[in-house]
């Protein structure tokens, strides 16, 4: 394998002693093979090369995957790194879906490194907006008087700070949903439009609160006025568990520190930003 060009004559000497030839080898790939083969990269080829410098494989093929050919390393032993193959008709979706799963890698990386996580499917950003809301509007008075605002401004940035969090957990619904808040625990929901009203589901977003262990629960739709004074979930021990949808600690936190920068700097500049499509 190599990163450059090999010249053909060469190539057609190693092939006719039964090497097989790699070239143009991206940057991209030389260290999963070095991880999965064992190999050593080498610069130069002037000087001897060292017998641990070379790798091993268990066998190699050839995959076709639509109109390309791929060659298939398979490794020795329990590999350290896996192929995945995406495929789709549309360039479009199919780098689409490469950004996808680049992301999705990215923030499994991140929970391997600092394994904390919070409630996925919306829950936490309802959650942090009921608790940012309450609390904020109970210490309005002192806060505005801290920051030099008046109460007025200071409840509209609290409104809009909460309506930005909610806002995430919208983009969670799809399909002629309507995203709901219940007023007990603050967590989302997802609800089906019927024409006699919506129907909620059997759990939360993030499958914690069940409708059926909770008689008594109520719910609003997102981005609206509601009273809300989140109560301490509970969790008996003798519940089963259930499918529970996480979101990686370090991930979300990250993303909310740049959307906070990126709003200070849009205040900063004192520019609208207007989407137009």
């Amino acid at each position: 394998m190599c990163q450059r060009v090999i010249h053909p004559v060469l190539q057609h000497y190693l092939r006719r002693h039964g090497v097989l030839v790699v070239e143009r080898l991206g940057i991209a790939l030389i260290q999963p093979i070095v991880q999965m083969t064992g190999a050593q990269a080498v610069a130069l080829y002037q000087t001897p090369i060292p017998p641990e410098a070379y790798g091993q494989v268990k066998g190699c093929c050839v995959r076709t995957v639509g109109s390309r050919e791929m060659l298939h390393l398979l490794p020795p032993r329990e590999p350290a790194v896996c192929t995945m193959v995406l495929c789709h008709r549309n360039d479009t979706m199919l780098n689409e879906l490469k950004a996808a799963c680049q992301r999705a890698e990215h923030v499994l990386r991140l929970t391997l490194r600092d394994p904390v996580a919070l409630l996925g499917g919306g829950c936490t950003e309802t959650h942090m907006a009921a608790y940012i809301s309450n609390k904020g509007t109970t210490e309005a008075t002192e806060a505005a008087l801290s920051l030099g605002v008046s109460q007025s401004q200071y409840l509209l940035g609290l409104n809009g700070f909460c309506s930005s969090l909610e806002a995430v957990a919208l983009a969670l619904v799809h399909d002629g949903e309507t995203g709901l808040v219940d007023l007990s625990y603050a967590h989302h929901w997802s609800a089906l439009q019927r024409g006699d009203g919506d129907e909620v589901p059997a759990t939360c977003g993030c499958g914690l609160v069940e409708r059926s262990a909770r008689p008594g629960l109520e719910w609003t739709p997102l981005n609206t006025r509601y009273p809300s004074r989140p109560a301490p979930l509970v969790v008996g021990k003798a519940t089963p568990p259930q499918l529970r949808v996480l979101d990686s600690f370090t991930a979300k936190l990250n993303a909310l520190q740049v959307a906070v920068e990126m709003a200070n700097l849009v205040l900063d500049i004192r520019y609208v930003i207007q989407d137009v499509n």
